[in-house]
């Protein structure tokens, strides 16, 4: 609303204003002035020394106040900081020097900006008072483009003083929720304390509750110890009661965490249906080839029956995806590295079989089986599917061999 003109600098015997007046105005805006914060005062003293100000003579607080205050009441009484802070307005210029709005507020907090709409808004109405003040304006600003807006805010004082009582209302209440917050953020606070100290309590009873039962236990334990054979027996004879199954019908994984994916889970299902004996006599892959294929052993072809079958059932169910066992095979035999030969499930299966007496290490009846399921080659296409289609090839070669 403000232009680049330079502003009219009138004293009192130019205008309409009395002596007396023009003093009160000088004295109160000095004050005001004086009483922002000094990093603002510092400002201010570049663009006007305030120890040096004449009140009797000074013209540039009036004139600051009809360009940068009169036009712009609407802002001021509603509180409309943001306003000041994002537009270009002077808050005070002389002799071509100028400091903003934006800058003034930059230096202050919320209450020290609060007091500044407050100051501005008791200036207005000293000046609005004055009998002669509107003529004042009308004689020496009418060409300006701002007096229509002075005309209208003269018009509507009464608006503006509503519009400054409810904005200051909307203040103080705001204020009451931020202490409100600050208060149930202070009692919230020392509950998590009280809570903590309290929990700490607890902890400590606890641990002390747990040393007491553990000296009991031991206490208890010294008193009925029994021998390592009598240990032994109870600890079979429970297990017999309880129905459960001999240790070494559990397969021992060489990987950790095996026993928890899908394929340790097929093989410990499958174990349970493979019976050991059937392996004996089988040193070499030969021996494996020649007593299925030559029907010698129809304890072998049972078996093979019985884990393919076991594999297809659960493929078809559902339970298990064909997609992921093989993933699954994949990523085992990348992870057994140097024990893939001892298994027989790498190329040198055969030389890694007779090195450890029929293959499969400490895998017992399901290396065995693993074992022989990789030689099998493309039998029901289960060879590829459990990872071993690297060495059909060579199993190939040797079943010609044979024949």
């Amino acid at each position: 609303m403000s232009d680049n003109k330079q502003e009219e600098i009138l004293t009192p015997a130019e205008g309409d204003l009395t002596r007396e007046f023009f003093i009160e105005f000088n004295t109160r805006y000095l004050q005001f002035l004086r009483g922002l914060p000094s990093a603002v005062r510092s400002l201010i003293t570049k663009v006007v020394d305030l120890d040096k100000v004449k009140v009797e003579t000074e013209s540039i607080f009036l004139s600051s106040f009809i360009h940068y205050v009169l036009p712009y009441l609407d802002e001021i009484t509603s509180y409309n900081q943001d306003f000041f802070r994002f537009s270009p307005v002077r808050f005070i210029y002389k002799n071509h020097k100028s400091l903003h709005y934006s800058k003034v507020l930059e230096h202050m907090n919320g209450e020290e900006r609060h007091q500044v709409w407050i100051q501005l808004y008791q200036l207005w109405q000293l000046f609005a008072n004055h009998e002669n003040s509107m003529k004042y304006v009308e004689k020496h600003y009418a060409h300006r483009s701002f007096y229509q807006a002075i005309r209208v805010f003269f018009a509507n004082k009464d608006s503006l003083d509503r519009q400054f009582n409810a904005s200051e209302v909307a203040y103080q209440e705001s204020l009451k929720v931020r202490v409100n917050e600050d208060t149930s953020s202070e009692d919230e606070s020392s509950e998590d304390e009280s809570e903590s100290d309290s929990s700490r309590g607890d902890d400590q009873n606890n641990q002390e509750q747990d040393q007491d039962q553990n000296q009991d236990q031991q206490r208890d334990s010294n008193s009925n110890s029994n021998t390592p054979n009598e240990s032994q027996e109870s600890a079979d004879a429970s297990a017999s009661a309880r129905g459960s199954a001999p240790e070494e019908a559990i397969p021992n994984f060489p990987i950790p965490g095996m026993e928890n994916s899908i394929i340790g889970k097929l093989a410990q299902k499958i174990s349970q249906k493979v019976d050991p004996k059937t392996f004996e006599g089988i040193r070499e892959p030969s021996d494996l080839m020649g007593a299925l294929l030559g029907g010698g052993n129809a304890g072998l072809l049972n078996m093979m029956q019985t884990v393919c079958s076991s594999i297809d059932e659960t493929i078809k169910s559902g339970e298990v995806r064909q997609e992921d066992l093989l993933k699954e095979a994949q990523s085992m035999m990348g992870q057994m590295g140097n024990l893939a030969e001892g298994l027989g499930l790498g190329g040198g299966g055969g030389a890694g079989s007779g090195r450890r007496g029929g293959g499969g290490g400490g895998l017992g009846g399901l290396g065995n089986m693993m074992n022989m399921m990789n030689m099998m080659g493309g039998m029901s296409g289960l060879a590829n599917m459990m990872g071993g289609g690297g060495s059909k090839k060579n199993h190939s070669k040797k079943h010609g061999k044979k024949k």
